[in-house]
């Protein structure tokens, strides 16, 4: 669920769901041809991970062409690539038109000069569209370089990126058709509540189980995008602490460590691993239930993590680089939004969300707020299970949840980091506070 607002320049600008994740199938079982895969066949199971293909700014500048999508001619797919840029960079991508004659569009952006290092996740801002487009293929990520990677203990630490999200695959000897293509409401061979497919296999950079290789001692720093529309991903590696040190693109001022980290659809987290003694240890993400009808959702694995090779000494940094301050002034406006469903307009089971009564659609304004200004909003959920939230181009901080389950863990509730995407608890209320930057004249 996206929240979309406008903002309004004032002053000089100046910058201050129960889803059953099935046990991978056996190599050498063959695929269903289904559209929410690239892939044509069951990928091995237990290959070394696989690096995806990275565009590289040069000169400061970054020229591409975005390939054509069969979504709708209105938005277009981000490669399953990794974009690097720098801050200051000029982006200039072309996004060519769905069909043979049709215009295409061209868009330049400027990576503002203190813009967060980070990992983030380029989306349709249409609701509903990012899971239509996750569907379609593997989705790719746009990394900003700046000061946290020049910090001792990560300038030299393996960088590795890792996309989560499920495929549909068959086991060996299926005999069911392929299905059809899911339709643009996204009311095809879901299961009530939300709309979600019925059975998935779990999957890192596209691959089954993939092996993660480590030398004992060594730290490495993973980049984590949770790019499943219908599972949250409580990360655990097996005798490992994750020490994180960042999350949804902007990075902490100083290392936390954890035994775990929930990510809701569309969270991004950064964290250090340093390997332990020899062996292999699992990834997965851990059995959660977001009271969604069905069952809570299984415990996936995701990954090995096999630790090997000769043994070094890398030490992990604790003090890293400033976070963004928030803005000191005055809380502008507070505003209570209310989050809930109503029944499908098309006798799918499937409820639509509404805010304030009001259904989220792509072409009606939500919000209005002043720029320049600081605004609390108070997210109560209606409903009986969980929401994530997310707020187009405007990250925010969490200064309060209620209504946590008895017993979950799974919180993050520090005021002090950064988000972009929560979620409501629930039957619960969660209120963030955000900044409406004085340049800031488009709708988010």
């Amino acid at each position: 669920m996206a929240i979309t607002t406008n903002s309004r320049r004032t002053g000089t600008p100046k910058r201050p769901q129960a889803l059953d994740f099935v046990p991978p199938p056996r190599s050498g079982a063959t695929a269903l041809e289904n559209p929410r895969s690239v892939y044509t066949g069951i990928p091995a199971v237990g290959q070394p991970l696989q690096e995806i293909a990275v565009v590289q700014s040069m000169g400061g500048v970054l020229e591409y062409t975005l390939p054509p999508t069969d979504i709708s001619a209105s938005e277009h797919t981000v490669p399953s690539q990794i974009v690097r840029v720098s801050c200051g960079d000029r982006v200039r991508l072309r996004a060519e038109s769905p069909s043979a004659t049709g215009p295409g569009q061209q868009h330049t952006y400027t990576v503002p000069a203190d813009h967060p290092a980070g990992l983030h996740w380029p989306h349709p801002r249409f609701h509903a569209s990012s899971t239509r487009r996750s569907w379609l293929g593997l989705p790719g990520v746009v990394v900003v370089e700046g000061d946290i990677d020049q910090v001792p203990g990560i300038a030299g630490a393996r960088d590795r990126i890792m996309i989560l999200r499920g495929s549909t695959y068959e086991a060996a000897g299926a005999t069911a058709p392929p299905p059809p293509p899911p339709p643009a409401d996204g009311t095809h061979r879901l299961a009530p509540r939300p709309s979600m497919p019925t059975a998935l296999t779990a999957t890192v950079n596209g691959q089954v189980l993939p092996d993660i290789d480590i030398q004992p001692g060594e730290i490495q720093r993973w980049r984590i995008l949770n790019a499943e529309p219908h599972r949250e991903m409580w990360l655990h590696v097996e005798g490992h602490t994750l020490h994180q040190i960042g999350q949804d693109g902007i990075p902490f001022t100083h290392t936390r460590p954890a035994q775990s980290i929930m990510l809701s659809p569309g969270n991004r987290a950064e964290l250090l691993i340093r390997a332990t003694k020899p062996g292999r240890y699992r990834v997965y993400a851990e059995a959660y239930n977001t009271r969604h009808p069905g069952s809570a959702q299984p415990t996936a694995l995701l990954a090995t993590m096999t630790v090997e090779g000769r043994p070094v000494f890398n030490r992990l940094p604790r003090q890293l680089v400033e976070s963004p301050a928030f803005p000191a002034g005055p809380i502008m406006t507070r505003r209570t939004l209310r989050v809930g469903t109503t029944p499908s307009e098309h006798d799918t089971g499937t409820p639509r969300i509404v805010i304030d009564g009001r259904h989220v659609e792509k072409n009606r304004l939500g919000t209005l707020a002043t720029a320049g200004t600081v605004e609390e909003w108070t997210f109560v959920n209606d409903d009986d299970v969980q929401h994530p939230i997310h707020v187009q181009g405007n990250p925010f901080q969490v200064v309060d949840v209620q209504g946590i389950p008895a017993g979950d863990p799974s919180w993050q509730t520090d005021s002090e980091i950064w988000w972009d995407t929560y979620r409501l608890p629930p039957g619960g209320q969660v209120t963030i506070r955000t900044y409406f930057l004085p340049e800031s004249t488009n709708t988010r």
